[in-house]
């Protein structure tokens, strides 16, 4: 099972749904170590719960088939090998932007992220997309987010509780540094937030992350930001790994350490001592799954505020914008895999310049 999910964090492309059909497929079709049921009501209500879905799956897996330890031993394999890939770019991140054939890989793997983040907004509003009342809550929490961009949690709970109060009108449906104690703790809560925050794929993150890594401590410029997103998007293993890269160019290896646990915590608390609990509790309950829809549609509102920001900081030439026009165009005709897509930006970038 280690094996497995080392293998799955180490070639895994493709972003968070992509991973979890991959566990399906090893665990599921091929091993045969789960039922396929159990596996489907493992993934609704994970994706009912905040945090990073693909690396909760892994919890779930690993401790069904070896228990608690199991399942902190699959997580930890999971996102063991993007974390320190992520770690060693940001101990060596000054040196490799200085050299200006690697700004340009940036440029372009930013520009392709950006490709993979409209669609993947797509993705999510696609199953809803004939649901009036769906874009209500989207275009609310969007507008709520441009007048007061760090209340994003509290509009995440409207988004749910508005919910509750109009259920009857709506249907469910969906180098080491040794960094100050205190910088260590911020890192800690910031990342700890996060994870307990967001709902939907690991790509929801950015919306949280980005307001108070870049905007409220600047700890990092949203180019910085975005470099590693990219890199996140051009590697294998989960998004959410991204952290790691973050708690390095912060706080170094204790840093880098602070904000992986901090991120997933949370994961770790709901899925091997919580859901148990909150499964049989809410199993029939119409109620939860209403409140749940509600505070995912705030959170693709919330997500579609902080991608426009990062439009407007990123296609800031005609040569960014049409390189983002050709991948898009490429994505919705062919399909192509999601790290192909992140790759092939600054392949185009290149060639434009």
């Amino acid at each position: 099972m280690l094996l497995a999910f080392l293998r799955l964090g180490s070639l895994g492309f493709g972003g968070p749904l992509t991973l979890v059909l991959l566990m399906e497929k090893e665990f599921v079709a091929e091993k045969g170590w789960i039922k396929k049921e159990r596996f489907e009501e493992a993934l609704v209500f994970c994706k009912m719960l905040p945090g990073p879905t693909s690396f909760q799956m892994a919890l779930w897996i690993g401790s069904t088939l070896f228990g608690r330890l199991g399942g902190l031993l699959a997580g930890l394999s999971f996102i063991g090998p993007t974390s320190i890939l992520l770690a060693l770019f940001a101990k060596h991140y000054d040196k490799l932007v200085a050299i200006s054939s690697f700004r340009e890989v940036l440029n372009g793997l930013q520009v392709g992220a950006l490709v993979i983040i409209c669609q993947s907004l797509v993705h999510l509003i696609w199953p809803y997309r004939y649901q009036t009342s769906t874009w209500g809550y989207v275009v609310l929490s969007f507008c709520l987010m441009q007048i007061a961009p760090r209340a994003e949690p509290l509009i995440i709970l409207i988004g749910g509780v508005l919910a509750l109060t109009l259920r009857n009108s709506v249907r469910s449906a969906w180098a080491l540094r040794m960094p100050s104690g205190a910088l260590i703790l911020s890192i800690f809560w910031v990342h700890l937030k996060a994870g307990a925050l967001v709902f939907g794929p690991g790509l929801t993150i950015l919306s949280v992350l980005q307001k108070d890594v870049v905007e409220k401590f600047q700890w990092l410029s949203r180019g910085e930001f975005m470099d590693a997103f990219s890199l996140t998007q051009s590697i294998p293993g989960p998004v959410t790994t991204l952290s790691s890269f973050i708690g390095f160019q912060i706080g170094g290896s204790i840093g880098s350490l602070a904000a992986l646990v901090g991120i997933y915590l949370p994961s770790v608390l709901f899925i091997l001592f919580l859901l148990p609990v909150i499964k049989s509790w809410i199993e029939g309950r119409t109620w939860f799954q209403t409140f749940y829809q509600g505070a995912f549609f705030a959170v693709l509102g919330c997500l579609g505020a902080s991608s426009l920001q990062l439009f407007s900081s990123t296609l800031t030439s005609v040569q960014h914008q049409i390189a983002f026009c050709v991948l898009m165009a490429i994505q919705l005709i062919f399909s192509t895999p999601l790290w192909v897509t992140v790759l092939s930006g600054s392949a185009i970038e290149w060639f434009i310049k």
